[in-house]
């Protein structure tokens, strides 16, 4: 662990150094003015980001490579490892075809036992339907499928008003039973895992009791392909040509305006945990992006105000830079604009992280996400 941790951050160091160093050299011809100083800090700031992340990148790599196992020791091709404590399997859900949702629950259920885990495994269906039809035939499908299996670790909980949406939902059963489980497991209502997975999952959580959370690869991985899918899809269907040279720059520049959507998309989750409409919240970000950030109106064509705020958005540099590119630009006549797309982005994460630890330290002294 720590050989790693100094090859990273030494190596940040060093790099950063040394760009600093480059482009002191650049700027200092004629003297340095106060603009260039500041851009000098912001260069280094983002530099340094830069090279943490390829360093870690590198680090990962390395480990893949040499073959060692990671840190929560989840290895596919290993045995089956075995179990000692209870894990508490939650399927939220809300309206959904309550067929399709349990026919699911059936079929990872039924993998769980066949891999001969089945008895550490308690499953609570926790429904928040609103719609008396619905959660009716849940709980007739859900006897169904009790009677079906013959188990008696299948548990189905109404609640007759869903405050606070899926976390309220969720947050309602740890109150309730959560003191009786080290840990839990949430599915989706359109969730399908084997077995094998989830015990591998339950194992690593019961080896590691230190650790909150496993999830999965941060969600820029997820904007950069959908960007990427979506201009390859986009200049097919509107014929639109792009050269190859511009190929390479525009990877470029998705990858950094994924990034900042990201940062922007962390404080949007963190500002989520006090709210209950996280979907119209989700909605209002979205429309705001679209309507300040140039996506659809120029930003020389919007108000002053407006094209100030666009400034401090993520995409507006980004979504610039794009079009420079696409039209024939080589990347270092935007190198500005995707630094300036870059520095916003940790700006949000900066504050994303801020907020989430702030709300953190609320909600353990209240013992609630939820602001009474």
């Amino acid at each position: 662990m720590w050989p790693r941790r100094i090859f990273i951050l030494g190596g940040t160091a060093i790099m950063t150094a040394a760009g600093c160093d480059e482009m002191y050299e650049v700027l200092k011809i004629g003297g340095v003015t106060l603009l260039e100083w500041i851009v000098l800090v912001l260069f280094v700031l983002l530099f340094a980001w830069i090279a943490f992340s390829f360093l870690s990148a590198m680090a990962g790599f390395a480990i893949l490579l040499i073959g060692r196992k990671d840190a929560l020791g989840i290895d596919p091709a290993a045995p089956l490892p075995t179990l000692t404590r209870r894990v508490a399997m939650l399927l939220p859900t809300y309206n959904e075809d309550p067929y399709r949702v349990l026919a699911r629950l059936r079929a990872v259920y039924e993998s769980v036992e066949d891999a001969g885990r089945g008895s550490h495994f308690d499953w609570f269906v926790l429904s928040d339907s609103t719609d008396p039809a619905i959660w009716i035939a849940e709980e007739k499908v859900f006897l169904r499928l009790r009677a079906d299996l013959g188990s008696g670790h299948l548990f189905y909980r109404h609640r007759p008003q869903n405050t606070a949406r899926k976390s309220g939902n969720i947050e309602d059963w740890v109150k309730r039973f959560g003191s009786a489980y080290d840990c839990m497991l949430i599915l989706d209502a359109d969730s399908l895992m084997s077995g094998d997975t989830i015990v591998r999952l339950a194992a690593a959580m019961e080896q590691h009791p230190f650790v909150g959370l496993i999830q999965t690869l941060p969600v820029i991985v997820n904007g950069f392909a959908s960007s990427v899918i979506a201009l390859v899809v986009g200049a097919a269907a509107l014929r639109v040509g792009l050269p190859p040279a511009t190929w390479l720059p525009l990877a470029a520049v998705i990858a950094v305006s994924a990034f900042a959507c990201t940062g922007l998309g962390l404080v949007t989750a963190a500002v989520a945990l006090r709210v209950r409409e996280t979907a119209v919240l989700a909605n209002i970000v979205f429309g705001i992006l679209l309507v300040f950030c140039g996506t659809n109106v120029a930003l020389s064509d919007l108000p002053e105000w407006m094209a100030t705020v666009a400034r401090w958005l993520p995409l507006t540099h980004g979504i610039a830079a794009a079009r420079l590119v696409a039209s024939g630009e080589p990347m270092s006549a935007v190198s500005g604009l995707v630094g300036s797309e870059a520095a916003v982005g940790l700006m949000y994460v900066v504050i994303g992280m801020a907020l989430l630890r702030f709300f953190e330290a609320e909600s353990r002294r209240r013992a609630t996400l939820h602001i009474a």
